[in-house]
């Protein structure tokens, strides 16, 4: 009996100690995530602060984004260090996290979202983007995406219900988010968006690929 005490005391404490070093791995990635983000959005700003007077609606999109980005990078990393220690759905604390968290996250994925569509017009459609899209209809276009992340934000907090375990982790929104709405905001929102970010991006690499393989044929007949 007394060794299988010791044997148990000893995978308990190993397990612990392990537990405690994944933690700490955990917590690091986080703050290395938020510091590259919050330095990467800072250079982006940096940079339009030194453009800001050209006319260029792209340097708009990237402005909002790095914004978007450098809240994030301080907000989400933050939170997720919070939860790491072991928080509760129990804790006051824990659903309000929650909620500044989607919505730092839907701000930011609006903005990537309407950044890609607008890459794509410009780039699949450059003369019609030219003549149709002013820096009014851009800044409009900004609004409604940050406008959507607080209704995200505010539809999070409205789809609030009774943990059915109250030493559930944090982590587990379920516990504190209806179903109904995880499954909305997966299938009717991220789903969507993820999609239409691809696509774009598809069509960009295509364009650029075949641009690059009509300037490397020049390039060879040019040298014979």
């Amino acid at each position: 009996m007394e060794i299988n005490n010791t044997t148990g005391f000893y995978i308990i404490s190993t397990f612990n100690v392990a537990l405690n070093d994944l933690q700490i791995c955990f917590i690091a990635i986080e703050i290395i995530i938020g510091l590259v983000t919050v330095l990467g959005s800072s250079i982006v700003l940096a940079l339009y602060y030194h453009e800001r007077k050209s006319p260029k609606i792209s340097y708009k999109y990237f402005t909002a984004m790095a914004i978007g980005d450098l809240i994030q990078g301080f907000v989400t990393p933050t939170i997720c260090i919070y939860f790491s220690f072991g928080v509760t759905v129990s804790d006051p604390f824990c659903f309000e996290s929650v909620v500044i968290g989607v919505t730092a996250v839907f701000v930011s994925m609006l903005l990537m979202l309407a950044m890609s569509i607008d890459r794509y017009f410009a780039i699949m459609k450059p003369m019609e983007y030219k003549s149709r899209v002013t820096p009014e209809m851009t800044y409009g276009i900004i609004f409604a995406c940050v406008f959507g992340g607080l209704a995200g934000g505010a539809a999070t907090a409205l789809s609030r219900k009774e943990p059915n375990n109250p030493n559930a982790l944090c982590f587990v929104f379920t516990e504190y988010i209806k179903v109904g709405f995880n499954a909305t905001f997966l299938g009717a929102i991220v789903t969507p968006c993820l999609i239409i970010f691809v696509y774009s991006y598809v069509k960009i690499y295509k364009v650029i690929l075949d641009a690059l393989e009509v300037a490397l044929i020049l390039i060879i007949m040019t040298i014979k």
